[in-house]
This record gives C-alpha cells, sequence and structure tokens, in this order.
C-alpha cells in the first residue's frame, strides 16, 4: 500500500512514511520515488526530491543520478538530462541507457515537430535517423512501429541500424527481417559506405554475410 501511495503522490507521502515508520531514506527509496515523479511527469516534485538527496548526500550516487536522468527528460528539460548524465563520474549501463531513451524521445518529438510546426517534410536520411535512435534505445516494437507507419521504405541505414539493435537486444526475429529487407536492396541505390554485417547478421538469416557488406553503411 504504501508503494501505491507514493506513486501517486511521492513528495507528499515521504516525510509521512519516513516519520511514521522511522525509513532511512537510501538509494533504493530516491530512485523509487523519482521514477514515480518521472513516469507522472511531476517536475516540481521531482525537484524536491533532488533537494532531500543533496542533503542526505545522495546526490552523486550513479545509481541515483541515472534516475534523474530519466525524470528531467521525460519532463521536458533535456538539457537538464543531459547536464545530470555528463556530471555522472563513471556512468553505468544504467545511466547510459536512460540517457539513449531521454534522446530517444525527444528525438522523436522533434521528428514530428518538423512538419506540423516547421512545414519540412522528412526525407528518408530523417527517418533513418529515428529508427537509429530508437533501436539504440532498445526501443525495437517502437522501431518496427514507425517502420510499418513510413511514407516511404526505409534505406539501407535504417534497415542497418534496425539490424544492428536486433542482434544487440538479442531479437532475432527483427533481425532476420532487417537482414532480409536489405538483401533486397539494390546497390546502386545505397552508396559506397560498407560496414562489416557479418557480425550484425549472425543468426539471422541463411544468406553469405558479405553479400550484406555493400548494403549497410554509416
Amino acid at each position: 500500500m504504501v508503494l501505491k501511495s507514493n506513486q501517486e503522490h511521492p513528495i507528499q507521502e515521504f516525510p509521512v512514511v519516513r516519520g511514521r515508520f522511522e525509513v532511512f531514506p537510501d538509494r533504493i527509496t530516491f530512485s523509487s520515488l523519482i521514477k514515480a515523479c518521472a513516469n507522472q511527469a511531476a517536475l516540481g516534485q521531482g525537484i524536491q526530491l533532488h533537494a532531500q538527496a543533496v542533503k542526505v548526500n545522495l546526490d552523486r550516487d550513479p545509481f541515483v543520478f541515472s534516475v534523474y536522468v530519466d525524470m528531467y527528460g521525460k519532463c521536458g528539460l533535456l538539457d537538464d538530462s543531459t547536464q545530470v548524465f555528463h556530471e555522472i563520474a563513471n556512468p553505468t549501463e544504467v545511466a547510459w541507457n536512460s540517457l539513449l531513451v531521454v534522446l530517444a524521445l525527444h528525438g522523436l518529438n522533434y521528428f514530428h515537430s518538423m512538419e506540423k510546426t516547421y512545414g519540412i517534410v522528412p526525407r528518408d536520411e530523417h527517418y533513418s535517423c529515428v529508427i537509429d535512435l530508437l533501436g539504440r534505445a532498445g526501443r525495437l516494437t517502437e522501431a518496427e512501429e514507425f517502420i510499418n507507419s513510413m511514407p516511404i521504405p526505409p534505406n539501407a541505414f535504417g534497415w542497418c541500424s534496425f539490424l544492428e539493435a536486433s542482434r544487440i537486444h538479442g531479437d532475432k526475429k527483427r533481425g532476420k527481417l532487417a537482414a532480409e529487407k536489405l538483401m533486397q536492396l539494390e546497390p546502386e541505390n545505397i552508396g559506397g559506405h560498407v560496414l562489416k554485417a557479418e557480425s550484425l547478421v549472425e543468426g539471422f538469416i541463411d544468406q553469405k554475410p558479405e553479400l550484406l557488406w555493400k548494403k549497410c553503411y554509416r
């Protein structure tokens, strides 16, 4: 019941719980409360929790830092989110994942604003950048949904990004799809840059990896 209350009103419940049950605010306590603020975009409460963390010397904890990266990013403060990340002495995998998710979130928002706000029609390279952002953040389902919603088919860079992300996150089904789509592209349409596709395609498709060399580029 306490966890449910914290998710609904984290900063209001925290002093009550701490006083009633003599709960010492450790890294897990703060991380849970800050996550609740991030999920509800409760920026004011998150800032108050940040101040509380400073008082108990947890503001430099890498684990707590990672949650602040997520919280500020989800509250729309990309600059603050990246600033917090750069203040981490030795960013952990969790911190990097938090940053990538934030960048993917804001990248997608910027992409949608291109046409709606500024009247700029996205080109294939813009679509490919979004696929790359979502893939690097591990949001493969969203990346696939984005691909399916595109008015134009992804170019080689888009499929290579999706293939690489699928390999990194162990998604063989989507990796096989990306490899198959990549094999269908005409070499003259994709430029001369190459990427070692052997490592990307391994286990995804029954084709000679060297056939993908000319199709992947950065």
